[in-house]
């Protein structure tokens, strides 16, 4: 039986006080892989726990979420349960990208049914933190992180005022870990020093990709000292990346990324098990054929 997770000062730990780190890997969007690529997603989560992963990071596209009524019954349902006879634990991503108080989102006009991909709205992540917390939040594999991305304007007292909102929201229902993600693109969690959130069972949450900054990472090393980071989304592609973000080679990104996760003990979600959402852990949907990222992955971060 898969035991709940707790913080404890700079920890996760779980019932018995024994430290865990999560390893994980990100799922593509289960919506896109259902709905428009006919695939099932729940192979997926049974090839991630035979790679040695202890986790999975699911991202809730906000506009599949709103669009389909019964996203929870046929999407998170079935990832939840089967995640749970796994002994995987959940991270459930609130995909939102952008600044919620004014609603300005990333991407704003790529549209699904009529509903922004990225809808960063603050209306739309609190309605989402009720509805996922109320009817997960009682799940001991299950942890929450109600906002994706926050950029585009907003400033470190205003991501705070949001976060804790979203936090208290879950409180309703919850008590399992949240995370709390950073502002800005590259990603910095510099507004933690001045307003960090006031709540037990609280984690922050990073990318780390090639484009992240070394002040950024020195961030990271220092507030490592007090709080659990989750660093949520990590990897490279060594051949044209369609961003220069994602670009990379095992020398001077993977191998100094397995150095940085290790000489801070963080834990980690690799992005991403998928042979077109780069940086791809898969060339193709034959499980055995893994990526120069998913070897590396493999190898490399799931064994330490």
């Amino acid at each position: 039986m898969i035991e709940k997770l707790n913080i404890r000062e700079n920890k996760i730990i779980n019932s018995n006080g024994k430290e865990i780190k999560l390893k994980g890997i990100n799922l593509n969007s289960p919506c896109i892989l259902k709905y428009e690529e006919k695939h099932n997603f729940l192979e997926d989560i049974k090839q991630i726990k035979k790679l040695g992963a202890n986790s999975i990071r699911v991202p809730i596209c906000p506009a599949y979420f709103q669009s389909k009524p019964e996203y929870c019954d046929e999407i998170l349902d079935p990832i939840v349960s089967l995640c749970k006879k796994l002994n995987l634990y959940c991270l459930l991503d609130w995909h939102a990208q952008g600044n919620p108080l004014n609603g300005e989102t990333r991407m704003a006009d790529t549209k699904i049914e009529g509903f922004m991909k990225y809808d960063a709205r603050f209306s739309s992540a609190k309605k989402a933190a009720e509805i996922l917390a109320k009817r997960y939040g009682k799940e001991p594999n299950v942890m929450f992180e109600p906002f994706c991305a926050y950029f585009l304007g907003i400033n470190s007292k205003q991501w705070n005022g949001v976060s804790t909102t979203l936090v208290n929201i879950i409180r309703k229902y919850s008590d399992s870990i949240i995370a709390i993600g950073p502002i800005g693109w590259p990603q910095s969690l510099e507004s933690v020093f001045n307003y960090p959130i006031k709540d037990k069972n609280v984690a922050y949450s990073t990318m780390i990709y090639f484009n992240t900054k070394e002040k950024d990472k020195k961030v990271i090393n220092k507030l490592r000292e007090k709080y659990v980071i989750l660093v949520v989304e990590c990897g490279y592609e060594p051949l044209k990346p369609k961003e220069k973000a994602l670009q990379g080679t095992k020398q001077n990104y993977a191998y100094p990324l397995k150095k940085f996760l290790t000489d801070n003990e963080l834990s980690w979600f690799a992005w991403c098990y998928h042979p077109i959402r780069q940086p791809v852990i898969l060339n193709s949907w034959n499980p055995k054929d893994l990526s120069e990222w998913g070897k590396f992955v493999k190898k490399e971060l799931l064994t330490f």
